[in-house]
């Protein structure tokens, strides 16, 4: 399933007194954190409103997917993937009625998990009410989210992204210069442009690749603590790829590798993924990532197989 892009959040609030008026429920939005859980929800729901198939979903399954999702980040299970993979066949371009009931409740529980992983790792899951984000979601699904003044959004958005990222950058910053500090006193240890360290194993003898070479290497990634992410050693072939398409760490870092080496490369969060992972799970959005690499060839681009 493609990923569904998650949406960001606000602040301050006023409310459109003498708009449209939400059918069904209305629950009260005196509080901060009522306005601010009520206009994710509500954003959230927006986002899949762009999804082309969405008036062929079964809106009610994706609200109590939503639910589960908020309770449960792991509620989105191989059971799941696999409904989704029956939904849309292999190429992703088709929509199996059969299966529309099962996936609406799947794809809420992705939105519903997707938000509560990325807030809880931003330490800020607690800055919002859950009936309040599952009220907004709902009458997102039905394009009723009228409570509070469209053209107010954008600032209300920027604002409350504001307070959260300077939080979270304060406390990526103060852990990665820590780390980064004991890294610098490692033995074999090189200090590389844009706060890059790389460590050699062994070195290598043969030449080095540039930022634009195709390059075959094994590699292994890890967090700061040694955990593995991500690793090619026991797969049935070495990876290729071209340093002009991976994250700029690699970009940098590889070319001051030589053929036949064996590396450590450490790369700060901004030469990493930044907020953008590709697996939150896994790897949380301003991650510090270590990568042993493993140079086995390199060359011009499209002459490395």
């Amino acid at each position: 399933m493609k990923k569904i892009i998650l949406a960001s959040l606000l602040l301050a609030v006023n409310f459109a007194c003498g708009d449209e008026k939400a059918a069904g429920k209305v629950l009260p939005l005196d509080t901060q954190k009522q306005q601010i859980s009520y206009l994710m929800g509500a954003d959230n729901a927006g986002q899949l409103l762009q999804d082309p198939n969405f008036a062929k979903y079964d809106k009610d399954q994706i609200l109590k997917g939503f639910e589960e999702g908020l309770k449960n980040e792991k509620s989105f299970d191989d059971a799941c993937q696999q409904t989704i993979q029956n939904l849309l066949g292999p190429d992703q371009k088709q929509f199996n009625q059969n299966y529309a009931k099962d996936a609406s409740l799947c794809i809420g529980k992705f939105i519903g998990g997707m938000f509560k992983t990325s807030w809880e790792q931003a330490k800020s899951f607690n800055e919002f009410d859950k009936e309040y984000l599952i009220y907004g979601f709902s009458l997102g699904l039905k394009k009723e989210d009228t409570l509070i003044k469209k053209e107010l959004k954008e600032t209300m958005l920027k604002d409350f992204m504001l307070k959260v990222n300077t939080r979270v950058m304060a406390e990526v910053t103060k852990k990665e210069t820590a780390f980064f500090a004991k890294v610098k006193q490692m033995a074999a240890i090189k200090e590389l442009p844009n706060g890059l360290y790389m460590e050699t194993i062994k070195a290598g003898t043969g030449g080095s690749p540039t930022a634009t070479s195709d390059v075959k290497a094994h590699y292994v990634l890890m967090n700061v603590n040694g955990d593995t992410l991500q690793s090619s050693l026991n797969g049935p072939q070495i990876p290729v790829f071209n340093l002009g398409g991976v994250i700029p760490g690699w970009t940098v870092g590889i070319p001051f590798m030589k053929k036949g080496g064996k590396y450590k490369l450490y790369v700060p969060q901004n030469m990493a993924y930044g907020k953008d992972s590709p697996d939150p799970n896994s790897i949380p959005p301003f991650s510090t990532l270590v990568f042993y690499v493993e140079l086995v060839d390199f060359g011009p681009m499209g002459t490395v197989k």
